[in-house]
């Protein structure tokens, strides 16, 4: 597999845009436009990945030095449970050596009608080495579960990585769950 930094040049842009818009709803997307602006900034990174020629997932991804926060991670939905979302993170995790990735996953609220999509996904992450904190992230009134491979994470420094994708937005981001004992839907 291999992986290249997007361009709005890349003969297969409005495929690669597909994916994204696929793989998020539109209350979570951040516009196509902005992304390609903010991942011109050193530190962030906003990746398509092939295998052979064939497009297979996106990654974007802003980083501090100690900390690599994945805003997004996609396969094709015509692709997936076929390791290339493990291969993604292999990658994302061979790009930032020695720091901590860290991203957020919504909640697995039982009431939600993409229950069963949000439990594979936390499942899917907790397989690769990427499990819950402890922290929450809230917007649009979702909340996130904030999970990192468990070495390193340092909230102070995921609150840094996550201000390179928001300046605008003051902080802090996340917030540390009121008793990290309950579960997801204790908190939501």
């Amino acid at each position: 597999m291999r992986s290249e930094i997007i361009r709005r040049s890349a003969p297969d842009y409005k495929e690669i845009i597909r994916v994204f818009r696929d793989a998020f709803p539109r209350r979570e997307r951040f516009p196509d436009w902005w992304i390609m602006f903010v991942s011109r900034r050193e530190g962030n990174d906003f990746r398509a990945y092939y295998d052979e020629e064939m497009l297979v997932g996106i990654s974007c991804t802003f980083s501090t030095d100690r900390t690599c926060f994945v805003l997004y991670l996609a396969v094709d939905k015509a692709l997936r449970s076929r390791g290339y979302g493990r291969k993604i993170l292999e990658d994302i995790r061979a790009r930032n050596t020695g720091k901590c990735i860290v991203l957020c996953a919504e909640y697995e609220n039982e009431n939600a009608t993409d229950y069963e999509d949000r439990v594979r996904r936390i499942e899917f992450y907790e397989r690769n080495g990427i499990v819950p904190t402890g922290y929450y992230y809230e917007e649009i009134n979702e909340k996130f579960e904030v999970l990192a491979d468990t070495e390193g994470f340092d909230p102070a420094d995921c609150q840094k990585a996550m201000h390179r994708i928001c300046r605008i937005k003051p902080g802090p981001y996340i917030k540390e769950k009121p008793n990290a004992n309950r579960t997801c839907s204790d908190v939501c």
